[in-house]
């Protein structure tokens, strides 16, 4: 039988089998390009209802995509799979799946197979719910608690603004991104879902649609709406939050809703008790018409959950980049996030006043943020670790630290491969002990509103890359800058355009200097110190270089230049 060209042509090799149910089984798949994904065969069947079933689970979602849904990237119904290919697909599976296989009658097998080609994920929430380190005393687990829950809430709110009920919301089908257990989390596995007709008018179905520990009671007499696909949300979020057994949940579920034993849901989660009772208990309600009408009514609860922090002067102890994230987003002011050795990848925002991020080492921890560090919040410590920026982003400018916090101090940093490797926006900064490597721009002050930014090198370290920019601002001060390259890539190594900024111990190429009250002392210019624009109050002691050009009045003391040309 003849087949045309799909998805399934790519793939190079079927790597593992990842999980099987009734509908069929889904496997890890390898293509031609080097990219991995992950493809659910399902089943031929003559059942012209699994059929419509199979055929809505492929179609339903592939134009969609947010981060908290799975994203279905192919899809081939009706698809005849030759003994070749059949061979291929089998040879990761169990035996059983196999022996299952044969065992189906042959005009069965002659019909067409479903596949569907998804994103590759890691574990399902069922499976995270029962792993023996998910335990509420760690705090860890309790912010991860939080960030699940809102990812639910975003991706079940989605689904309902693009008019789509999910119809069999369980942990069994939330999926984590990768690696096992690595956030975010995604709803997947549509098959039983459908298109709403209308926000107030049920779905008629059959009552054996959904999985019964998490259906809603009007489903049981053929009803399902947005209503019902909340009260299973509200049922996996209690699951979450008190971390509840399986074997005593289906009796928990039932005295909640049936017997209205709202006292079952405890307040004692650290973080969110009180927001997670609040609620539980209204999108569990037995009646439809008392729950939640849609997820916009949690919207507040959603807010508060954002802004969530853990007590003040906490210590938190990060192994990856997952552990930061979550620190750094839910950290109360005065804590401490220590950095266990170790490479930490992702996308890294501190906006919380008064933290302390200490590494291991700079040679022991290593940052790889997706473009740039960010801190926003005041009054951070930052020490001892390395930023790697990656070296594929050739199109788009990488910056190591970005700072607009104020009142913040840099100490033992090493950046690496960046294009700007520290840029402040903020003022009272104090950076020191930071090298650079492969960095254009070493430090870039932007902002006229940035003041008083101390930036200091160790004595004697030598640097070979970029270049130093004070583009605005007042009272700054650099020191220890010794720049060893001769400048045939840039036209100047240290510019100061900010008003009021010192400049001591230093050694560059080019310095230009256009800022009134501009100091250096003992700066080395090996080729020459220009200072431009006529500013006023320019001070040069112990300077020295082949070349000054100046416009305007220069006070200078114990200074020596081969060529000098000045204008009045």
């Amino acid at each position: 039988m003849a087949s045309t060209r799909d998805f399934l042509d790519t793939v190079k090799t079927y790597e593992s089998f990842l999980g099987y149910g009734s509908f069929g089984f889904v496997l890890k798949s390898k293509h031609r390009d080097g990219t991995y994904s992950c493809v659910k065969f399902i089943y031929p069947t003559d059942n012209d209802k699994l059929k419509l079933q199979n055929e809505r689970e492929s179609r339903l979602i592939t134009q969609l995509c947010h981060t908290n849904i799975v994203a279905v990237r192919n899809s081939v119904c009706n698809k005849y799979l030759s003994r070749d290919q059949l061979k291929r697909i089998f040879s990761p599976c169990p035996k059983i799946i196999e022996a299952g296989w044969q065992d189906t009658p042959e005009k069965i097998k002659e019909l067409g197979w479903t596949c569907i080609q998804m994103e590759l994920c890691g574990e399902n929430l069922a499976s995270w719910l029962r792993h023996p380190e998910t335990k509420m005393d760690s705090i860890l687990i309790q912010l991860k608690q939080i960030e699940i829950i809102k990812d639910l809430i975003s991706g079940l709110k989605f689904l309902h603004n693009n008019k789509i009920i999910h119809r069999d919301l369980k942990p069994a089908n939330i999926m984590f991104t990768s690696d096992k257990y690595r956030l975010p989390v995604q709803i997947g596995d549509f098959g039983q879902s459908r298109t709403a007709r209308g926000p107030n008018d049920p779905t008629l179905t059959s009552s054996a649609i959904g999985t019964p520990a998490y259906t809603s009671p009007e489903v049981r007499t053929g009803k399902y709406s947005y209503q019902s696909d909340i009260f299973s949300l509200g049922l996996i979020i209690w699951e979450i939050v008190a971390l509840i057994k399986p074997e005593i949940k289906g009796n928990l579920f039932d005295r909640l809703v049936n017997d209205g034993e709202t006292d079952l849901v405890k307040e004692d989660h650290p973080l969110i008790g009180s927001l997670a009772k609040e609620l539980v208990i209204k999108a569990t309600k037995k009646n439809p018409e008392q729950r939640y009408q849609t997820l916009n009514g949690v919207d507040k609860i959603f807010d508060k959950l954002i802004s969530v922090k853990t007590r003040e002067g906490v210590l938190l102890t990060c192994r990856n980049g997952e552990d930061l994230r979550l620190c750094l987003a839910y950290a109360g002011p005065n804590s401490t996030i220590i950095l266990e050795e170790g490479i930490y990848q992702g996308e890294f925002r501190l906006r919380q006043d008064s933290i302390t991020i200490l590494g291991k080492g700079v040679d022991k921890t290593r940052i790889l943020p997706s473009i740039c560090f960010n801190i926003s919040g005041k009054d951070c410590l930052i020490s001892n670790f390395s930023i790697l920026l990656p070296t594929t982003l050739a199109d788009r400018v990488t910056i190591g630290i970005n700072i607009s916090g104020d009142r913040c101090k840099l100490s033992k940093i090493n950046v690496v491969n960046a294009v700007s490797g520290i840029r402040i926006d903020g003022s009272d900064i104090k950076v020191d002990d930071v090298k650079f490597t492969n960095t254009n721009n070493l430090l870039t002050i932007y902002q006229h509103y940035s003041d008083d930014i101390r930036f200091t090198f160790l004595p004697k370290d030598e640097v070979d890359t970029g270049g130093i920019y004070f583009e605005g601002g007042n009272n700054h001060t650099l020191e220890d800058f010794i720049y060893t390259r001769s400048s045939v890539e840039l036209e100047w190594d240290l510019e100061i355009h900010s008003t009021n900024t010192i400049v001591k111990n230093c050694t560059c190429y080019n310095v230009v200097v256009t800022g009134e009250g501009t100091v250096l002392n003992n700066v080395e210019g090996k080729n020459s110190i220009i200072i431009v624009g006529n500013p006023e109050n320019i001070q040069l002691v112990n300077c020295n270089s082949k070349n000054l050009k100046a416009i305007g009045k220069v006070t200078m003391l114990g200074c020596s230049f081969d060529g000098v040309n000045k204008k009045a």
